[in-house]
C-alpha cells in the first residue's frame, strides 16, 4: 500500500513554492518596464530569483527521490491476534505475527524490508546480484538465501536464524563512523539494543518460532512478567499481574494463541493464581489464603 496522503502533501508543497517564485518573477518583469526602474537593482534582483529557482528545482529533486524511495514502498500489516503470509517478487515469502507492520522496496539491484514494529519470519530466495536487507531498530540484517526471525520488542532487535548465515550491522555508540558486524549462524541469535557497545551470540530459541507461525505460544521456563508480556501482544484484553512476586514464577508450556481461558487456568492451577477480570482487564494475584479450622 503506498501513501498518496504524504505524497499530496510534499508534491502540493513544492507546487506551492514553485508558483510563489513564478510569482516574483513576474512582478520582477512588470518592474522592469516601469518608469525609473534601476538597471542595477534589476541584475540583483534577476540573480536572487534565478538562484531561489534552481532552489526549487532542487527541492523538486529531492522531492522525485523521495517520492521513488519512500512513497512507492509497498505497506503490509497485521492487527492484534492475526498473521499473514507474504509473497515476495523474487519468490521470498515473510510470515508476520501479530501486530505487525513491514514495507517492502525492491529494485533492480536492491530487495529492502523495514520491519517497523512486531516480529517476522523471512524465507529469502538465493539471489548473489540483488542483496536481501532488513532494516529494524536501528539496525540492519543483511542475508542471500536464508531462513531467520525478527521481532521488535522494548525498542530491542532479536535475531534468530534458522537456516543460512545472516550479518547484523548496527552503529557503534562509542564511535559513530564505525559499525558492529556481528555474523550469526544457523542454530544462533542475538539480541541487540540501540547503544549497546557490543553483540552476544546464543542459542537461538527456535522452538518458539516455529510456534508462533502456527498460532501457538511457546514458552520454556520464562518468568510469568515475560509470558504474560507475550501473551498480551497476541489479544486486546490486558493480562496484569499485580503481585510482584508472582511474576518471578517459571511457566512452561505451549498455549494457542486464540485460547485465553486456557492459559488463565493454567495460571491459577500451576501456580496457584487467583485471577479477577474487569472488563477487558485481567488482574492475576496471588490466592487467597484457606483459613484452617483451629
Amino acid at each position: 500500500m503506498n501513501h498518496p496522503v504524504t505524497e499530496k502533501k510534499i508534491h502540493s508543497a513544492l507546487k506551492a513554492d514553485a508558483a510563489s517564485w513564478q510569482s516574483r518573477l513576474r512582478n520582477a518583469n512588470r518592474q522592469e518596464q516601469e518608469p525609473g526602474y534601476r538597471q542595477r537593482g534589476m541584475r540583483l534582483n534577476k540573480t536572487g530569483n534565478w538562484l531561489a529557482f534552481a532552489a526549487v528545482l532542487v527541492l523538486f529533486g529531492v522531492g522525485f527521490i523521495f517520492s521513488i524511495i519512500y512513497l512507492n514502498e509497498e505497506e503490509f500489516t497485521t492487527r492484534i491476534g492475526e498473521q499473514r503470509l507474504v509473497q515476495l517478487p523474487d519468490g521470498s515469502t515473510v510470515m508476520l505475527n501479530t501486530d505487525t507492520v513491514i514495507s517492502v522496496h525492491y529494485t533492480a539491484k536492491k530487495r529492502r524490508i523495514r520491519l517497523r514494529q512486531g516480529e517476522a519470519f523471512f524465507d529469502v530466495h538465493k539471489d548473489n546480484q540483488r542483496p536481501f536487507t532488513v532494516s529494524a531498530a536501528g539496525s540492519v540484517v543483511r542475508a542471500l538465501g536464508t531462513e531467520f526471525n525478527l521481532a521488535i520488542r522494548d525498542q530491542a532487535l532479536s535475531v534468530d536464524v534458522a537456516d543460512g548465515v545472516v550479518e547484523l550491522k548496527s552503529k557503534n555508540p562509542l564511535n559513530t563512523d564505525q559499525f558492529i558486524i556481528t555474523e550469526i549462524r544457523k542454530g544462533e541469535a542475538v539480541t541487540y539494543k540501540k547503544g549497546d557497545e557490543a553483540t552476544r551470540v546464543v542459542p537461538a530459541r527456535l522452538a518458539r518460532v516455529s510456534a508462533w507461525q502456527t498460532r501457538k505460544i511457546y514458552f520454556d521456563a520464562d518468568t510469568l512478567a515475560d509470558a504474560v508480556a507475550e501473551y498480551n501482544r497476541y489479544i486486546t484484553d490486558k493480562i496484569t499481574v499485580v503481585d510482584q512476586e508472582l511474576n518471578q514464577e517459571r511457566i512452561t508450556g505451549t498455549f494457542h494463541a486464540g485460547d485465553l481461558s486456557t492459559f488463565i487456568t493454567s495460571l491459577q492451577q500451576t501456580l496457584n493464581a487467583r485471577v479477577e477480570r474487569n472488563g477487558k482487564d485481567i488482574l492475576v494475584m496471588k490466592a487467597l489464603d484457606t483459613p484452617t479450622d483451629g
